[in-house]
């Protein structure tokens, strides 16, 4: 049967034509011709030819791979030669024969295969897949090797159609003057003489396709079945060499042809595995081209279509789709991982995973030359430099601390790669880092809650963590912040900060407001008014009066506990003292911001000489002595970042200075005269304060993780803003509540030495005696302990309080003058 030699014949748009199947039903009555047997194993011979072809491709390879190299070398050869004889040029044609008969070969086997895969068995293997496409790569060698000698070739093939039309030229002349002479030619003379007159005038000039074929019919009609000008051998002859002539004419198109694999178009599924077996050997991207343009040649077709523009562009987006999927995104992977690799070959087993794997090479695909699909160019080399830069841009503003792994990897980079990449232009950060501002701008709520302020050596301390350690915020860690985001981060932290202020003020006020509150400090005035007129009249000169009683301060607290107590155990007295403490601890961290711009300042004023401190005037000086415009705008920009760096250095803004003035006309209006019993308040405040400090601290000897700390000067930095903006330090000094506390204490503290003392000299061996001694000598420890409590918040308040000026600064004493019928000390019908 013929499947067994030629199964198919292929035809465009992946169609097979089927000889036995065709003849089967269009032939009427054929069945009779072939055997039934033949007949149904028509397709048990096909997919036998299929695995026949399967199998020889495989084994072919090589064969083919000699074959070309051979023929590139030959060709190489003998288009050198500079004037060939009539046999030099027989030898060239017939190379360059060889060239188009090897490429069709390929071309048709690789057409046949895909085929009859297609249409019988779509499975194929990868191996079949992988020679398939190495036929392709060795049709493109054929092709490039006749582009790389084209201009040899055509004037090659010039001569040799100008030989083969002389000598075809020379036999029909010598034939015409046999006919001429021969006398059984008479009576066709002329006919015959026309006929080869015609034939040899129209291969006496162009070879065009119009000529070439009137030649033939010129020809054809000299030599009728009766009477033949022409002898055997001479029709045979010529007819070789119209052939050849043929061929040479018609050489360029029939490269066209033989280079044209558009039917790859039908055939795109084992692109995929084609290039995952690519990147796996690390082939060169010359390669890739190759395959990617056969594929590609499709394209040429598609510009007579109606819609082919839309086909030509899904078809360049799934190819591109592929290449990324599985060349570009793995090639950038590895890249980055070899970097990373090298970077850190300090750490152990690096070296080893090195020699055991090899080190992969991957210049050939980091070319230069453009990756072409179609009309769109892909650089394999940008693609990678792209994917390096927006990796490193992204995890170096994650991780600010890392930039200096980043660095090294980007150097790295262009030092084994060739691959230029971007300066980020990111600030840069340090290990000791710290808690960024932009972090506590964003979560100042949080900030303030779960932080702890200390006044002295200006650090936050985290509260409660998780963890075996808690979180500091000191000055150096803002100075880092505002060196790596800049100074204008400052005015953002601020703004947070006056927001944050703004919303617990609302809730200061509502508290001071309410009927329980008020009440309480309205008879505490009237209570303090009366102790202050009984101490005038009785015209006592001690070292202080008591103006407002410890027990008074107790009865108050206790009386807020009454009203009722938090989920969390607190009374609204606690919580209110939570929201001064909220207060002052957003106060300590603009203090902070204050002292961290200066501590940035400094350090960066310590790499520039001292002669460029003297700078004023140098953009008008350089004007003057004619240097260009960018030197001039260089220098302007030169003396404005000193000035800036000298005017952080000497100070800069006074940021609790401006807090102050934006709330302290706001907080002395008329409106809102509730404010104005708040410095009573701050008594009971202070109990409530102390004994969380002392439960804070002997938490922390009993290594008690909950709640446990040392430190809380939030309240004490809100307790001096707030009596600031409202003026009543003064008031607040009236009252003399430290000396009436020290008072307070050191009386308990003699009535308990006394006690003491007491139970020493009555000789008391008993048990009841030694523990009455036991618990004198902790209550001894105990009142003595709050009493150094309370004069260390004497000390931190005086100090907070310096901080902000005496009662307010000197801009708002305007508004004192304009207002003096807003008393910081009113009277009982103004409450």
């Amino acid at each position: 049967m013929l499947e067994k030699k030629i199964p198919a014949v292929c035809l465009p748009y992946n169609n097979l034509w089927m000889v036995t199947k065709h003849v089967l039903e269009y032939l009427p009555g054929s069945e009779k011709i072939f055997d039934f047997k033949q007949v149904k194993s028509a397709d048990t011979d096909t997919l036998s030819f299929i695995q026949k072809k399967d199998s020889e491709i495989l084994k072919e390879v090589g064969n083919w791979e000699a074959m070309v190299s051979s023929w590139i070398a030959k060709i190489d050869e003998v288009v050198t030669i500079l004037n060939p004889d009539s046999d030099d040029l027989q030898v060239v044609i017939d190379t360059i024969a060889k060239s188009l008969n090897m490429a069709s070969t390929l071309q048709n086997t690789i057409d046949i295969i895909l085929s009859l895969h297609s249409n019988y068995v779509p499975a194929m293997s990868k191996g079949v897949v992988l020679a398939i496409t190495r036929y392709i790569e060795l049709a493109d060698c054929i092709f490039t090797a006749l582009k790389q000698k084209w201009l040899s070739i055509l004037k090659i093939i010039t001569m040799g159609l100008e030989h083969l039309s002389f000598t075809i030229v020379s036999s029909l002349q010598r034939i015409l003057k046999r006919v001429k002479e021969e006398r059984k030619y008479i009576g066709k003379q002329k006919v015959f003489s026309a006929l080869l007159n015609l034939a040899s005038r129209c291969l006496n000039g162009p070879i065009t396709e119009e000529r070439r074929l009137l030649a033939r019919l010129s020809l054809a009609c000299s030599c009728p079945s009766s009477l033949s000008c022409l002898t055997a051998e001479e029709r045979s002859h010529i007819g070789d060499l119209l052939k050849k002539l043929e061929f040479l004419s018609t050489f360029q198109e029939r490269c066209e042809t033989a280079n044209d694999f558009s039917f790859l178009y039908w055939h795109r599924t084992m692109l995929s595995v084609w290039l995952s077996d690519f990147y796996s050997r690390k082939s060169e991207l010359s390669s890739l081209n190759i395959v990617v343009n056969r594929y590609c040649d499709i394209f040429k077709h598609l510009r007579n279509l109606k819609n082919g523009a839309k086909v030509q562009e899904r078809v360049v987006e799934e190819i591109t789709r592929n290449l990324v999927s599985l060349i570009l995104d793995p090639l950038c992977r590895d890249i980055e991982l070899e970097l990373r690799l090298a970077t850190h070959s300090h750490l152990s087993g690096t070296e080893k995973a090195i020699f055991k794997n090899g080190i992969p090479n991957y210049n050939g695909l980091l070319t230069e030359e453009p990756l072409r699909i179609g009309d769109k160019a892909m650089h394999v080399s940008e693609y990678v430099t792209n994917y390096l830069d927006r990796t490193f841009y992204n995890l170096t503003s994650v991780a600010s601390h890392d930039w200096k792994t980043y660095m090294e990897m980007r150097a790295l980079a262009r030092r084994r790669f060739n691959l230029y990449t971007l300066d980020d232009r990111l600030p840069l950060e340090r290990l000791e880092q710290g808690l960024d501002v932009l972090e506590i701008i964003r979560n100042i709520n949080i900030f303030a809650t779960h932080y702890v302020y200390d006044l002295f050596s200006q650090c936050f301390i985290e509260r409660q963590s998780e963890s075996r350690f808690l979180t500091t915020i000191g000055i150096r860690h803002i100075a880092n912040s505002i060196r790596t985001h800049g100074s204008g981060i400052i005015n953002s932290a601020v703004n947070h900060a006056y927001l944050f202020l703004r919303q617990k003020f609302q809730i200061l006020s509502q508290f001071l407001f309410d009927d329980q509150i008020k009440s309480r400090l309205v008879k505490d005035l009237k209570m303090t008014r009366e102790n202050r007129e009984q101490a005038t009249t009785a015209e006592t000169f001690e070292k202080f009066t008591i103006v407002y009683p410890y027990v008074k301060a107790e009865k108050f607290v206790r009386g807020i506990k009454n009203l009722g107590m938090t989920t969390e155990g607190r009374s609204y007295l606690d919580e209110f003292r939570l929201l001064i403490t909220e207060v002052g601890n957003v106060m300590g961290y603009a203090r902070m911001l204050r002292s961290g711009n200066l501590h940035c300042s400094a350090s960066t004023s310590e790499v520039l000489p001292s002669v460029l401190y003297s700078v004023a005037g140098l953009n008008s000086a350089l004007d003057e002595k004619g240097f260009s415009s960018s030197t001039v705008d260089a220098a302007s920009e030169l003396e404005s970042t000193l000035e800036n760096i000298t005017r952080n250095f000497e100070g800069g803004s006074d940021f609790l200075q401006l807090l102050v003035q934006a709330f302290a006309e706001a907080f002395r209006d008329k409106k809102h005269t509730h404010l104005r019993l708040f410095y009573l308040i701050v008594p009971p405040l202070t109990i409530s304060y102390v004994e969380q400090l002392r439960s804070g601290k002997e938490k922390l000897q009993r290594k008690d993780k909950e709640n446990a700390f040392f430190t809380d000067d939030g309240f004490v930095m809100g307790l001096a803003y707030i009596l600031t903006l409202l003026g009543q330090g003064t008031d607040f000094d009236s009252l003399h509540w430290f000396e009436t506390v020290s008072h307070r204490y050191t009386e308990a503290l003699v009535d308990v030495r006394h006690q003491q003392a007491l139970s020493g000299r009555s000789g008391k061996k008993c048990t009841d005696g030694e523990k009455l001694r036991q618990t004198l000598s902790l209550t001894i420890r105990r009142l003595d302990s709050y009493r150094q409590e309370y004069q260390l918040l004497q000390y931190s308040l005086v100090s907070a309080r310096a901080l902000f000026g005496s009662n307010l600064s000197s801009s708002l004493s305007a508004d004192k003058d304009d207002n003096k019928s807003i008393s910081t000390n009113p009277s009982l019908g103004d409450v």
